[in-house]
C-alpha cells in the first residue's frame, strides 16, 4: 500500500492522523514496516554536513506519536522508517508505504537522514555479512563496495577528500 499525505512539518500532528486514517481502510491482519519519507532539503554540496545529518528532537517526537497514535490499528506495526530524501517533486507532502513482514522481533522506530545512506548501509551489510561467511573474498568485496558507493553517489565526495587542495 502506498499514498502520499499533506506534511507542513515535525510539529504537525496532522499528518500522523492521516496516515492512521488510511492504514485503518487496510483489512488484512499481519505484521508489517511503515516506511514514511519526507523531504530533507539537503543542498548536494553540504550533505555530508553534520547538521543535516543528526537526529533532531522533532525527529524522534514524530516516530513516537506515529507508533502511539497507529497503536489501535487490526495488524501488528513492526518497524516504523522515517526517511529523509533530496527528491523535490513532492515539496509539501509524505510518501508514505505499508510493506508486509515476517519479522518476530519487537517493533523499532528508525531515522535515516537521507535514504541514500538507509540504502548504503543495508547494502554494506549485506556484504559484510557476505564476506563473513566467505561467499565472496576481499578483493571482491571492495569491488562490490566500491560499485555501492558509486550507485549512491558517495564517490564523488569521497574522492575530493583524497585530493590536497
Amino acid at each position: 500500500m502506498r499514498f502520499n499525505v499533506k506534511f507542513e512539518d515535525f510539529a504537525d500532528s496532522n499528518s500522523i492522523d492521516l496516515i492512521c486514517e488510511k492504514l485503518k481502510t487496510l483489512k488484512e491482519e499481519g505484521s508489517y514496516n511503515l516506511v514514511i519519507e519526507y523531504n530533507n532539503h539537503i543542498e548536494e554540496l553540504v550533505f555530508l554536513d553534520d547538521e543535516f545529518l543528526e537526529v533532531k528532537p522533532e525527529h524522534l517526537r514524530y516516530l513516537k506519536d506515529c507508533r502511539q497514535k497507529c497503536s489501535g490499528l487490526n495488524f501488528d506495526l513492526k518497524n516504523i522508517y522515517l526517511l529523509g530524501q533530496t527528491d523535490y517533486s513532492n515539496v509539501k507532502g509524505l510518501k508514505v508505504t505499508l510493506e508486509k513482514t515476517s519479522q518476530r522481533e519487537a517493533g523499532k522506530n528508525i531515522y535515516w537522514p537521507t535514504k541514500q545512506m538507509f540504502l548504503y548501509d543495508n547494502g554494506k551489510k549485506e556484504l559484510d555479512a557476505r564476506l563473513q561467511t566467505n561467499e565472496i573474498d576481499f578483493d571482491e568485496y571492495e569491488t562490490r563496495l566500491r560499485i555501492l558507493q558509486a550507485e549512491m553517489g558517495f564517490m564523488d565526495s569521497l574522492e575530493e577528500e583524497q585530493y590536497i587542495h
